[in-house]
């Protein structure tokens, strides 16, 4: 956000787009793992960046009578868009082949246009309030540990576990389509999990969703040991891992609105920040433990490090939930749930809780009178 008070929205994104295609591209230029590693991070900078500047834009542009819809279509798109790119692994094959990287570089150029040809004024974007970690553990603890543990599981799962399944004798074609269930059963679990969060104590629904992703995580421990990955056994893999994208993938949005739940107002975009950041935190630690285990005790040790950081965060979850009341349902103050990706930016949860706070989720709008529904 500073980097936009600075230059602006049109010049940020321009600029983080140019960043993306170059980072993409420069893949196949040079194969070392240093260079590769200092383009992953140009790339992770600058989609964060992207993101940043697309939700301020949408969000201020949309009124308040739909802006809860945009948000939505703006999420499922991108967990469409996350599923189209397990699909084109599946058809394109040989990743060795520079063609694909230039073709995904082109893709990402292409993406400026959105932004570069409008002739909308860019909306203007406040300093975000600060909130450390610290006091955001004391304010909401499961929250603070959810959020690390949502990252260190999304990206093991998402990059690592692919890398397991390949050494296990899976071709490509069939990690894509095992992956392509993961996505799915975590585009279909988003408002089954939030639906029930708003019924009981969120905390509740992180404690169902990490048993049953712990459940998960063992049978596909077991399939590894009895060798079921090379027979006819593929169609049970890929229900298994669309149980756990159903029961994974909606554990942030949950997370998010339970923090709400006990945060004022003027915290809550502090308080999203935090968890942001928490949550990259355990996206960076996740892959160096699971590469550290895989190489020292074998790929089915990613498998015992996920159930182990899994069980760790069921019993700090149940124990917040012995140890203290949640939240009345029927309290005024409750946030709503609200379907959220992985790489979701402050901004995002901040509009999303102030839309939910007026009720703007809801299908039921009152006519004549305004009066907001709750």
């Amino acid at each position: 956000s500073s980097i936009i008070l600075r230059i602006g929205h049109v010049r940020l994104f321009a600029l983080s787009t140019a960043l993306l295609t170059t980072s993409v591209i420069l893949l196949d230029v040079y194969v070392n793992v240093y260079f590769w590693a200092f383009l992953r991070f140009c790339y992770g900078f600058a989609m964060a960046a992207t993101f940043v500047v697309g939700d301020s834009w949408f969000n201020h542009a949309a009124k308040n009578e739909f802006r809860g819809k945009v948000m939505s279509i703006y999420m499922a798109t991108t967990y469409a868009g996350i599923s189209l790119g397990q699909i084109f692994l599946f058809f394109v094959g040989d990743l060795g082949d520079g063609k694909v990287l230039v073709f995904v570089g082109s893709l990402l150029a292409l993406a400026s246009s959105s932004i570069l040809l409008t002739i909308q004024p860019a909306p203007p974007l406040a300093n975000p309030v600060r909130m450390s970690a610290r006091l955001l553990f004391r304010r909401v603890p499961v929250s603070v540990t959810t959020g690390f543990l949502v990252g260190f599981l999304l990206v093991n799962i998402g990059t690592m576990l692919p890398i397991m399944f390949s050494q296990e004798g899976l071709l490509l074609s069939v990690v894509a389509l095992t992956m392509l269930s993961y996505q799915l059963g975590g585009f279909l679990g988003q408002y089954p999990l939030g639906y029930l969060s708003d019924l009981v104590d969120r905390r509740i629904v992180v404690a169902l969703a990490l048993l049953v992703a712990s459940v998960m995580v063992v049978v596909v421990f077991m399939m590894v040991a009895w060798g079921l990955f090379g027979g006819g056994e593929g169609w049970l893999l890929w229900v298994v891992m669309f149980i756990l994208g159903f029961a994974v993938l909606p554990l942030y949005g949950v997370n998010v609105a339970h923090a709400n739940d006990r945060l004022n107002e003027e915290e809550v975009l502090g308080a999203a920040s935090t968890l942001v950041f928490l949550n990259s935190v355990g996206g960076m630690v996740g892959p160096l433990a699971a590469g550290f285990a895989m190489n020292g005790f074998g790929g089915e040790s990613l498998l015992v490090l996920l159930f182990v950081f899994l069980v760790l965060g069921l019993t700090f979850t149940v124990y917040r939930i012995v140890l203290r009341e949640g939240v009345a349902v029927e309290d005024d103050d409750r946030s709503s749930y609200s379907a959220l990706p992985r790489n979701v930016t402050p901004l995002t949860q901040y509009v999303t809780q102030d839309d939910a706070e007026e009720g703007l989720w809801s299908d039921v709008i009152s006519e004549g009178e305004g009066e907001k529904s709750e």
